[in-house]
């Protein structure tokens, strides 16, 4: 069974090997910086350090950096 994904915007401020930093608004709609493992991405519009767009990831690293709250 495939992981359930949601969109995130984000503005890229780094990329490495293996993951993302990136910048977002968490559940407080307060900006946060966040490393995202390349592994957990499924697509993205941002190509470049300095990019602003969409983001898909897991539903589970979007639980895990709170991004989106748990169901109970």
């Amino acid at each position: 069974m495939a992981d359930e994904t949601i969109d995130i915007e984000v503005t890229i401020l780094r990329i490495t090997e293996k993951a993302y930093l990136v910048e977002m608004e968490d559940l407080d709609n307060k900006t946060i910086e966040e490393w995202i493992p390349k592994s957990q991405v499924k697509s993205t519009d941002c190509l470049a350090e300095g990019d602003q767009g969409s983001m898909e990831s897991t539903e589970w690293n979007a639980k895990l950096q709170e991004l989106i709250e748990e169901e109970d």
